[in-house]
């Protein structure tokens, strides 16, 4: 899984779930995932590795406000034409 793949990807699980309200092992997952991006492309973008950190440090109830951020930053045309900050 690329950087670009987990942006996708952590947007589709977003568009499911009906409650953000992660457990502990939702987001290992989702940690998971992102170490897999670092691992295939040699590094993580800034925008995810700042994702990574608030998520596992914030309150439940934040969580849907966190991940709504990253999708919306994904959604900038730096993302879409392949510009990822890293």
């Amino acid at each position: 899984m690329t950087n670009r793949e987990f942006c996708h990807w952590i947007e589709g699980f977003a568009q499911l779930a009906d409650d953000l309200s992660l457990d502990e092992h939702q987001i290992r997952i989702i940690k998971n995932h992102a170490d897999l991006a670092k691992l295939t492309d040699g590094y993580m973008i800034k925008d995810i590795s700042n994702f990574i950190k608030d998520i596992k440090s914030c309150e439940k109830k934040q969580h849907q406000f966190i991940i709504s951020k990253l999708v919306s930053t994904m959604s900038r045309a730096d993302y879409v034409l392949g510009k990822l900050e890293v």
